[in-house]
């Protein structure tokens, strides 16, 4: 049932936090909405200017919970069976407090899909990139807000379509116009956030018209589809980040069923993904999980030659009394 929290320190070390005191927790509002009912998660932030007003954005994970009928504990894979969606909280005054202003992304499958049954809904807990219609990245704020989105990652299922996205998460992503996620977060009014971010569907004319959310307070419909961005391996937790050093994207994810590690690939303009680059990050005997990508330039999603790596280290998950919170120096080349 966690919640999002604040700390403070550098890359290298906390040094400061907020006791326990949560910025917020499960069923946040907006009042009717249940996409985090039971538990909210707390994501990465990003930087807003517009409508007179500036601050931060936060994607957060949220989750819907039922017993299952077909396991003694009534779990899921040993936690609570979930579906999970993506929403979005404001925060005007420098971080101090968030409102939750609404859901962004929901999974391509409506929450009947899974209730009462043995599979869980991951949809991750999001990314959020700065870029343009081309996905070349921009300054936060742009200078140019008109031409400014957006983007955001997530994992979804493809169920009755061939390949591997149909039985296991596939990563994804989708985008809203600057200015517009800007005024719907600052509306209150949870339908307009709704519709903000449409999902990539490359087999469309035009790639970016299907909804990525159906703007139901329940779940009761599925959201459009989508297209992977790559179906090699499966992928789980995308965190995403622009590296201005060698002017590219690179993303890092848990691989292999019960996340056997983290890779990293990189692209020029987040559609198009390379293969994985070196060697996986692994620890032989324990399962890696939700992997965060920060840049040492100052600001969270910007990275130079040296962005930072977190990530949990389990024993056995998801017992956290065996897990231990790692950080790596990423070392980046041209060869």
């Amino acid at each position: 049932m966690i919640g999002a929290f604040a700390f403070a320190g550098t890359l290298d070390r906390v040094s400061a936090g907020d006791g326990c005191k949560r910025l917020f927790g499960p069923s946040p509002g907006p009042t009717g909405w249940t996409f985090a009912q039971n538990y909210a998660g707390g994501g990465p932030v990003v930087r807003f200017s517009g409508g007179g007003k500036s601050g931060w954005l936060m994607v957060f994970h949220g989750e819907s919970w039922w017993q299952n009928p077909d396991t003694p504990d009534h779990k899921c894979s040993g936690v609570a069976c979930f579906y999970s969606s993506l929403g979005l909280a404001v925060s005007t005054d420098g971080g101090q407090s968030f409102k939750v202003v609404g859901e962004i992304i929901q999974p391509s499958q409506p929450r009947s899909s899974f209730t009462g049954g043995g599979k869980n809904m991951g949809i991750g807990y999001g990314s959020l990139i700065v870029a343009d219609a081309s996905g070349r990245h921009l300054d936060n704020p742009p200078a140019d807000p008109s031409s400014a989105y957006f983007y955001a990652f997530y994992t979804d299922f493809t169920p009755g379509l061939p390949g591997v996205c149909a039985t296991v998460t596939c990563l994804a992503v989708a985008r809203a116009a600057y200015g517009e996620l800007v005024a719907a977060a600052l509306s209150s009014d949870p339908h307009r956030v709704a519709k903000a971010f449409h999902k990539y569907d490359g087999a469309s004319p035009n790639s970016w018209t299907q909804p990525a959310t159906s703007d139901t307070l329940d779940n009761s419909v599925g959201a459009g589809g989508f297209a992977p961005l790559w179906t090699q391996d499966a992928g789980g937790s995308p965190t995403v980040m622009y590296d201005r050093a060698f002017d590219v994207y690179l993303v890092a994810y848990v691989f292999g069923a019960g996340a056997k590690g983290i890779r990293i690939r990189a692209s020029r303009d987040l559609i198009h993904w390379s293969q994985p680059i070196g060697a996986p990050i692994e620890e032989p005997g324990r399962t890696l999980a939700y992997p965060t990508l920060l840049g040492e330039m100052g600001e969270p999603t910007i990275g130079g030659p040296a962005p930072r790596l977190y990530f949990s280290s389990f024993v056995t998950f998801p017992n956290w009394g065996s897990s231990v919170f790692e950080t790596i120096q990423l070392t980046l080349s041209s060869q």
